[in-house]
């Protein structure tokens, strides 16, 4: 997916706007109604009313960035409507932009335990979470939804395996 780094600050705007609005009348919002800086590099999330539109908004450094989805089934797990907004880790925005309960996506780089082998020394829970939002969605091919959920494991442990250091594999040149 083409957006933002995984490093960037999310603000959540919590209050529904109008979506026919575009970003730079999402970045005045911004300023004048959250007291946000829409140049600061800080990626402002916005909801619709229906809660299965969302918005992002972001300054790459050389202009505003907007990103519109809308999920065709189901919605996205929102906070309660109220005044003001709050802060996101990046991995709970991608846990979000997911469709998934970005609540239960805590931050921080937290080693895991070993499985079948040794981790890497840079591996953190945050890749075993983009591995579970990439390969245990539903595959949505037209199988039986056994067969959907026996396919999603199958990549999903090709995955992780493919994050566990079973040897050091060197290219030579």
């Amino acid at each position: 997916m083409i957006g933002p780094g995984a490093g960037a600050r999310v603000m959540v705007a919590t209050r529904p706007v109008d979506f026919r609005k575009g970003p730079d009348a999402l970045a005045a919002l911004i300023g004048a109604a959250y007291g946000g800086d829409p140049y600061s590099g800080v990626i402002c999330v916005f909801r619709a009313k229906r809660a299965d539109r969302i918005k992002l908004v972001w300054w790459d450094g050389t202009g505003l960035c907007l990103m519109a989805k809308r999920l065709e089934s189901g919605g996205f797990k929102w906070p309660g409507i109220q005044d003001g907004v709050m802060r996101l880790t990046a991995a709970q925005l991608g846990a979000l932009l997911e469709g998934l309960d970005w609540r239960r996506v805590h931050g921080g780089r937290r080693p895991i335990a070993p499985q079948n082998g040794e981790l890497r020394e840079d591996l953190a829970e945050r890749d075993i979470v983009c591995a579970l939002t990439r390969f245990a969605r539903p595959l949505a091919i037209g199988l039986p939804p056994s067969e959907e959920r026996a396919l999603a494991h199958r990549h999903l442990d090709f995955y992780v395996n493919g994050l566990c250091a079973r040897e050091s594999r060197r290219f030579k040149s």
